[in-house]
């Protein structure tokens, strides 16, 4: 990937997370810029996230459902190796130790 081309993703990665709950906590919500309108306006949100923090979810869904949203989720499990190589083939890397920690944090909330 070129130079160009990573900015060009760093730049609407950023953006994304700007829209996510990753940028508030919804426990004490006051709006945030295009989050605000997309909830206001009752606009459809795809929250993407590791499943690593059950608490935060569950926060998520249930103010969502509390102001009307219909919610639904969407896991995708792998193995700790599938982990480890996608981190590895990624160009920004987490250590391997925090990978392996995720993973096991995941792991530890299905249920």
């Amino acid at each position: 990937m070129s130079p160009a081309q990573t900015a060009q993703k760093d730049t609407l990665r950023t953006r994304a997370k700007e829209l996510t709950f990753g940028q508030m906590k919804v426990r004490s919500f006051k709006g945030k810029g295009a989050l605000d309108h997309y909830i206001h306006g009752r606009l459809g949100l795809v929250i993407d996230g590791t499943g690593r923090e059950f608490d935060d979810i569950h926060r998520q869904a249930s103010y969502l459902k509390n102001i009307g949203y219909d919610t639904y989720m969407i896991f995708v499990n792998t193995s700790e190796q599938v982990a480890l190589e996608r981190n590895a083939a990624r160009p920004r890397k987490l250590k391997p130790e925090m990978v392996k920690q995720m993973w096991l944090a995941v792991q530890q909330n299905i249920g």
